[in-house]
């Protein structure tokens, strides 16, 4: 369990703020290549935070409390569009759409970790 969640937890969460099956895969799918399901994790010289390390002032995110933050990083994600930008026909799909343009020529590629 990195980030002290489990991955199912982070399914069944995303399932309960209203993400469709897809989207859920397909954000969980970014999340792997993100953080790694890593709540806790802060990347790109402490500017991204989070599951899907959200990029700028988002410090908030992380803050020593796995499951409290899961729910607070998901909600956020959520408000900022990210299940709606995560949809599509397959996971994949899905996992493609999640991804900001300039990253999905890269997807795969490396790990914000």
């Amino acid at each position: 369990m990195a980030g002290g969640v489990s991955v199912a937890s982070i399914y069944h969460e995303l399932i309960a703020q209203g993400a469709s099956t897809v989207e859920a895969l397909g954000i969980m799918a970014n999340m792997i290549n993100e953080s790694g399901f890593n709540t806790q994790a802060v990347g790109d010289q402490g500017t991204s935070f989070g599951l899907v390390q959200q990029h700028g002032n988002y410090g908030y995110l992380v803050t020593g409390n796995p499951q409290a933050d899961m729910v607070k990083q998901i909600q956020t994600l959520k408000s900022l569009g990210g299940f709606a930008a995560a949809s599509g026909n397959t996971p994949q799909d899905a996992a493609m759409r999640g991804l900001p343009a300039g990253r999905r020529a890269v997807a795969g590629a490396g790990s914000e970790r």
